[in-house]
C-alpha cells in the first residue's frame, strides 16, 4: 500500500501542479476583474481540484513508463536497491503523513486560539448611524472590539461573531457603517465555514504551492466580491476604498497559530480592484471569464487524462472497468504468451520476519499485451510489503495477447508470484 500512496500522492500533486500553474497563467494574460466572475472561476476551479482524485475514476489506466506508475512500481525492482526504494518510499509516505497531522494539529490549535479571542473580546453596541441595520438583519449575531486582531473579521457560523479592531471606534460613522456591512455579508454567506475547510486542505497538502496558490487566489475574490456588494449598497467606490486603505496602513502579522485563520485579507489587492472593476465593461469581463474557463477547462481535463492515477494499484478490486470484453481462456480463445517478466523483491521487513510463500493474483490481459487489473486472489503478506511488491511487479510484465477469431482479446489469468529465501 506505500507505493501506491506515494504513487497517488504523486499523480495529483502532478494534476494539481498543471492546472494551478495554467489557471494563474491564464488569468495573468487576461484578467478577470469583475468580482463575481472571478469568485465564480476560482470557486468552480478550486472544486476541481479538490475532485481531482475521484476523476481517476473515469481516467484510463495509467501507462507502465507514466510517472505515477514508475513510483508505484519501483518498489519492485530487482537487484540490491530493492530495499532501499522501499525504505525510500515508506519514508515518503512517513514524512507526507506527519506533514499532514502536523499542519491539521497545527490548524486546531489555531481554532482554539481564535476562541480565545472571541472570549477576551468585548461586546459593543452599534449605534444606527454605524450599521446596527446591518447586524439586525442577522439573528445572533454579536458584534465586539478585540486587541487580537489587526483588521476586522468574522468567526463561527452557528454563533457568528464580528471581531473588529479597536481602531474602528475612531473611524467615522460611514467608514465604520461599511466595515461593519462587509463583515455581516460575510456571516450571510457562512464563509467561516469555507475558510476552515479550505484551509484543511491546504493542511494536507502542506507540500504543494498549488494548493494554496488556489486557496489565496479564492480568498481574494471573494472578498473583492463582498466588496462590490459593498460598494453596491454605500454608493461610494472611493469612499470605501479610503476606509480599506486606512486599516491597510496599520494592518500587520496576526499573531500565531491563528494567522492562517485570520489575518488582513488582500487590502491592497482589494482596493487597486475597486478602481479597475469600475472602469471595466461588461462585454470585456464576460470575454476574460469565458477565456480563462475554456482553457482551464480543457487543460483540466487533459491533465487528468495524460498523468491519471494508479488508483488502487497496490491490491483489492479494481474501481475502473474496461472497455473491451473481459474473456475466459477455452472455448476459442487462446491464452496470452509472456514475453517480458520482472521478479518481485523481498522488502527488508518481510526478510527480517522470514516470510516466504506465493502470491496468487487474478490479472486482466489486456488486448495489448499490457496488464489491466490485478487482484489478490490469496494474500501472503500485507504487513511487510509483498503483496504490494507482488502486484507492483506484475504490472511490468508484458504478453503476446490473447486471440479470439484470430483477433487480440483481453483475458483473466491467474498468476503465483513465489518469494523465497535464499541462504
Amino acid at each position: 500500500m506505500t507505493a501506491a500512496f506515494v504513487a497517488n500522492v504523486a499523480a495529483y500533486s502532478l494534476q494539481l501542479g498543471v492546472v494551478a500553474a495554467v489557471a494563474a497563467g491564464v488569468t495573468w494574460a487576461y484578467p478577470i476583474r469583475n468580482p463575481q466572475r472571478a469568485h465564480r472561476f476560482w470557486q468552480r476551479l478550486l472544486v476541481v481540484a479538490m475532485a481531482l482524485p475521484l476523476m481517476a475514476l473515469w481516467s484510463p489506466d495509467p501507462t507502465p513508463d507514466g510517472p505515477a506508475m514508475v513510483i508505484a512500481s519501483v518498489a519492485s525492482s530487482s537487484g540490491e536497491t530493492g530495499p532501499f526504494v522501499a525504505k525510500g518510499l515508506t519514508l515518503a509516505a512517513q514524512v507526507l503523513a506527519a506533514g499532514a497531522v502536523a499542519r491539521l494539529a497545527w490548524l486546531i490549535v489555531g481554532m482554539a486560539a481564535v476562541r480565545r479571542y472571541v472570549r477576551r473580546a468585548v461586546p459593543v453596541d452599534v449605534a444606527p448611524t454605524r450599521g446596527s441595520a446591518a447586524t439586525a438583519s442577522v439573528p445572533g449575531l454579536a458584534v465586539c472590539l478585540s486587541a487580537d486582531v489587526r483588521s476586522p473579521v468574522t468567526v463561527g457560523v452557528v454563533r457568528p461573531v464580528v471581531l473588529l479592531p479597536v481602531s474602528w471606534t475612531d473611524l467615522d460613522d460611514e467608514s465604520a457603517r461599511a466595515i461593519l456591512l462587509h463583515e455581516t455579508l460575510h456571516v450571510q454567506r457562512r464563509d467561516w465555514l469555507r475558510v476552515c475547510v479550505e484551509e484543511a486542505w491546504c493542511a494536507l497538502l502542506w507540500f504543494h504551492p498549488g494548493a494554496r496558490l488556489l486557496v489565496t487566489r479564492l480568498d481574494t475574490a471573494r472578498e473583492m466580491l463582498v466588496d462590490q456588494h459593498v460598494v453596491s449598497a454605500l454608493g461610494d467606490w472611493r469612499a470605501y476604498a479610503r476606509t480599506l486603505m486606512a486599516f491597510s496602513d496599520t494592518a500587520g502579522p496576526t499573531p500565531h497559530p491563528a494567522a492562517s485563520l485570520i489575518r488582513p485579507r488582500h487590502l491592497q489587492q482589494r482596493i487597486q480592484a475597486l478602481s479597475q472593476e469600475a472602469n471595466m465593461t461588461r462585454p470585456e469581463g464576460r470575454w476574460t471569464a469565458g477565456v480563462a474557463i475554456a482553457v482551464v477547462a480543457a487543460v483540466t481535463a487533459g491533465t487528468v487524462w495524460a498523468m491519471p492515477m494508479p488508483g488502487g494499484a497496490s491490491a483489492g478490486p479494481s474501481v475502473r472497468t474496461s472497455q473491451d470484453p473481459v474473456f475466459d481462456i477455452g472455448n476459442g480463445v487462446s491464452s496470452p504468451r509472456l514475453t517480458h517478466e520482472v521478479k518481485p523483491v523481498y522488502t527488508q521487513a518481510a526478510r527480517d520476519a522470514k516470510i516466504q510463500g506465493q502470491v496468487w493474483l487474478s490479472v486482466v490481459v489486456k488486448k495489448d499485451g499490457t496488464v489491466g487489473d490485478v487482484q489478490v486472489r490469496q494474500s501472503l503478506d500485507t504487513e511487510f510489503g509483498l503483496d504490494d511488491a507482488a502486484v507492483a511487479a506484475m504490472r511490468q510484465w508484458r504478453f503476446e495477447p490473447a486471440r479470439r477469431d484470430g483477433e487480440p482479446v483481453a483475458v483473466r489469468v491467474t498468476v503465483e508470484m513465489s518469494f523465497t529465501l535464499k541462504d
